[in-house]
């Protein structure tokens, strides 16, 4: 059963109302345990000390923390509300497969966000630590590195959504797992430009564990697509 356009309007209202009022409730729980969340987020960087360099830079970081926080908590929610939303106007057919997407897509995100803060921020600063000793001091700023972890973090994240971007070129008939075979070289460079773009530090060894993993999972998704003889 068809609904009226000011229909569809009210329900992406409501649902946006409801994803956004979710999101600052969660938000606001986090910012009430912000400085244990900062606590955690420092614990790759034991040896360093963090200063705050201008007035109210904790509470401006503790703010942008409670609210990344809560958009991760939340994220689920909101997930939820986007199917409900787009669920009726789905065929039998793609109702099917689009359920298995939507939670591949998260668990890929959340794996990715591990693997950015468990992998990717500790090989960072422990390479930043080591540089710059015996000759100076590691006293960094809050909140430039709690910028640096949510960029490493949500990188991260996106990076592990390729095998999805690969499901969804087959399907649409643009390219197939011979043709993404054959062409590796291309996905190697491509590989290391995208890592030099999502890994913020001049490492090197951020940007290769990024490289072998876009790597890996692109073989992944060239699996997945020979399984459905895609």
């Amino acid at each position: 059963m068809k609904m009226p356009l000011s229909q569809h309007l009210e329900e992406l209202r409501y649902r946006s109302l409801l994803s956004l009022t979710v999101w600052l409730v969660l938000s606001l729980i986090c910012f009430t345990q912000a400085q244990s969340i900062l606590l955690w987020l420092q614990t790759p960087a034991k040896e360093v000390r963090f200063l705050q360099l201008m007035p109210g830079e904790i509470i401006w970081t503790s703010v942008k923390v409670s609210l990344d926080a809560g958009l991760a908590l939340s994220s689920p929610f909101i997930i939820y509300q986007v199917v409900r939303f787009i669920w009726p106007a789905l065929t039998k057919e793609e109702s099917q497969s689009f359920l298995p997407l939507i939670i591949t897509c998260v668990c890929l995100f959340w794996l990715g966000m591990l693997f950015g803060y468990l992998c990717l921020v500790p090989t960072a600063v422990e390479f930043f630590i080591r540089s710059s000793q015996p000759a100076v001091e590691a006293i960094w700023s809050l909140q430039a590195y709690i910028d640096f972890v949510w960029i490493c973090v949500i990188g991260s994240a996106l990076v592990f959504q390729l095998p999805l971007l690969q499901l969804a070129l087959a399907r649409f008939h643009l390219i197939n797992s011979y043709q993404m075979l054959t062409n590796w070289k291309w996905v190697v460079l491509s590989a290391v430009t995208v890592a030099a773009v999502v890994t913020p530090d001049a490492s090197g060894v951020t940007q290769l564990l990024v490289t072998l993993v876009m790597i890996m999972l692109y073989l992944l998704g060239v699996l997945v697509l020979k399984i459905f003889g895609l």
